[in-house]
């Protein structure tokens, strides 16, 4: 079962997305928030596989609080459902920790895809964003990690183990190390001593 909680402030357009949701036999709405604290709150006391997040919150900024859960809840992936277009933002979001993002003039199934590609630790990617992203060959390789690759990799770069990677992401050590492995092919390094050598050479480390 997939536990999905929704934030958004307007709560006729939570009720149809539970309404569209409860449809479906493994996916179940945990709960609903209508700003960013109450994302975090919810969070840090309930079980949650997937918030589904409006950027436009009042008070913490949908942006802001996709940053605070990438640093506080890595656990916990998110979509971001928003009625932006998809080039002005979906790019620098995923890069952020975003596992798809969302306009909520897409169809049902278009949700439903993502939902389901997000919680199998997949990037979800329109194939017009997907075109936009496989141009951009000037982007630094660690921005080509996908949201789950990018998680690992910033623990890497703190000093984790693949071990205490898999604690922190509550993954299995076969998994983290499999996701290791496409860290070094995306970054072109043999080894996590070289993923640390290369985030000093970028100037990622503190």
């Amino acid at each position: 079962m997939i536990r999905i909680l929704l934030a958004d402030d307007h709560a006729l357009f939570r009720k149809g997305i539970r309404q569209l949701l409860e449809l479906e036999d493994d996916l179940e709405v945990v709960g609903e928030v209508g700003d960013g604290a109450g994302v975090l709150e919810f969070v840090s006391v309930h079980p949650v596989d997937i918030v589904l997040l409006d950027l436009s919150l009042p008070g913490m900024s949908g942006m802001e609080t996709l940053r605070r859960l990438s640093e506080e809840a890595p656990r916990v992936q998110t979509i971001i459902l928003t009625m932006y277009p998809e080039s002005n933002y979906a790019q620098h979001l995923i890069r952020q920790g975003a596992g798809a993002f969302v306009t909520k003039s897409e169809s049902p199934e278009v949700l439903l895809a993502a939902i389901h590609d997000v919680a199998a630790g997949r990037v979800h990617m329109s194939d017009a964003l997907r075109a936009i992203s496989t141009s951009k060959d000037d982007r630094p390789p660690h921005d080509r990690l996908s949201a789950r690759e990018s998680q690992v990799f910033l623990l890497l770069i703190e000093g984790k183990t693949v071990s205490e990677v898999a604690y922190a992401l509550d993954l299995q050590v076969s998994t983290v190390s499999t996701l290791v492995s496409r860290i070094r092919e995306k970054l072109g390094v043999e080894s996590v001593g070289e993923v640390l050598l290369y985030a000093h050479r970028m100037g990622l480390l503190n």
